[in-house]
């Protein structure tokens, strides 16, 4: 449209995206044109962040918390005193988190409305839980460290859900999550010759065989779904990247993951397909067909005697699943002193001189219960289990939902999640800090929002 310029140029109009009718000669119509259109941009800017600003949040969370972190972990050497020192956290993760947040802040800032009642409920369940979380500050014995933690652990949440939250394309937030275990993948791959493969198994970057496989059965779900979404070279990549990280899992020794990287698809498959069947009487076929089976493998339990202590006798060659049992029976005793509200969040483990796991054998140098729900019970009692429970049935049910529209995206979700519910009985991922699992399951509760759609098409 041709637009006209005079002296009376009415700025206000601009400031609300109105087109500007003004008069002026014919020569400066053009640069009166382009004058429009940059102050209108840049007053769209100002409202409405553009959305790859938003994802830029996601893409360094990922690349920090999978990548980077782990290089400078590496390269820092061994704790000498682990629990002092990490009772105080690194400067660099402060400098991190703080930053990211408030570029996150600059872009919610940037939006007329935030229409919060549109949130998902396992999204309110979240907040829920982080605000016991803050709130257990009051009755813990070091308030400092489980403020600090708590309020680190909801501008981590607050940065990873912006992007979802404002609307940016799930294909595009898949396509980063992809990208960045791709780069952690090829990176662990390339140091092989470089590090070698220990007896005890391969590490990588990261700190701890177990993680390198967790990361990449993690790699292996989204790869895989990558190489069924994508064409071309795209898709010829991904299978490579699949399969290097099968061979990652492989040499980490990490017999959990490489268990459940067998198990957790066919099972999810199963559940995924019950789940999306609207056919009543296929859906109960399905359901006798996993009754059956249950009661199958209840029946061949009882036949030949195999109990959960076999089962660590088989994987760990032992029956305390690698002295775990130890560990349990440790925080059992102190889950009884505290049931309901716990010792606070992030006030157990890694506390310093305040650790009640001083002067406990090898118990004193561990950060975790080896079981993320003992130590939910352990930081927020069972009050706090409660809550975590009601949040992971929700964001099932959600996955459910997704998976009626998008099949092969919910079998992924339910995959990751369910690798992550299960990796948790071993090794604690769930609320914790940045543990690159929990990170799995907060993408699994951006991309399950069933208002995820919807928020992309609110009026700023």
């Amino acid at each position: 449209m041709f637009i006209k310029l005079s002296s009376h140029f009415n700025f206000s109009s601009i400031a609300v995206g109105v087109p500007v009718v003004v008069k002026t000669n014919a020569s400066s119509s053009l640069r009166g044109h382009i004058l429009t259109m940059m102050l209108s941009s840049h007053v769209q800017f100002k409202t409405q962040p553009p959305k790859e600003a938003s994802l830029r949040v996601l893409l360094l969370v990922l690349l920090y918390t999978w990548v980077i972190y782990f290089l400078l972990s590496f390269t820092s050497g061994a704790y000498k005193n682990i629990n002092a020192e990490v009772a105080d956290g690194t400067f660099s993760n402060k400098l991190f988190w703080i930053s990211v947040f408030i570029y996150a802040l600059y872009l919610w800032q940037m939006r007329k409305t935030y229409k919060l009642y549109n949130l998902s409920w396992h999204i309110y369940l979240l907040i829920i839980y982080m605000v016991l979380a803050v709130l257990s500050a009051f009755w813990s014995d070091v308030p400092l460290i489980s403020l600090r933690r708590s309020l680190q652990q909801v501008m981590m949440i607050f940065c990873l859900l912006t992007p979802f939250l404002h609307g940016v394309n799930r294909t595009l937030i898949l396509d980063k999550v992809c990208q960045v275990l791709a780069i952690f993948i090829l990176i662990n791959v390339a140091l092989i010759p470089v590090f070698g493969i220990a007896d005890f198994g391969y590490r990588g970057i990261c700190p701890q065989k177990n993680i390198l496989g967790q990361i990449s059965t993690v790699a292996f779900f989204f790869c895989s779904y990558a190489a069924i979404a994508k064409v071309g070279v795209l898709r010829k990549g991904y299978v490579a990247i699949s399969i290097m990280a099968v061979g990652l899992c492989l040499i980490s020794n990490s017999k959990t993951s490489l268990a459940l990287l067998v198990s957790v698809p066919v099972l999810s498959f199963v559940l995924i397909q019950f789940a999306t069947i609207e056919d009543n009487l296929k859906r109960i076929a399905w359901l006798f067909f996993i009754i059956i089976t249950t009661y199958l493998i209840y029946a061949a339990s009882i036949l030949i005697p195999f109990d959960i202590y076999d089962i660590s006798s088989l994987m760990y060659h032992d029956r305390t699943f690698t002295g775990r049992t130890a560990i349990w029976d440790f925080s059992g005793y102190y889950i009884n002193q505290s049931p309901v509200v716990g010792f606070g969040y992030g006030s157990f483990w890694g506390v310093g001189s305040s650790s009640k796991a001083i002067g406990q054998g090898f118990i004193d140098g561990l950060l975790q219960a080896h079981n993320g729900y003992v130590d939910i019970v352990l930081e927020l009692g069972y009050l706090g289990l409660a809550v975590a429970t009601l949040f992971i049935l929700v964001l099932v049910n959600n996955i459910f939902k997704t998976s009626k529209k998008h099949k092969m995206l919910g079998m992924l979700l339910f995959s990751s999640l369910l690798f992550v519910l299960l990796n948790n009985t071993m090794e604690s991922s769930l609320f914790r800090g940045y543990a690159p699992l929990w990170i799995v399951v907060l993408l699994c509760v951006g991309l399950a929002s069933p208002e995820y759609e919807k928020i992309d098409q609110e009026r700023l």
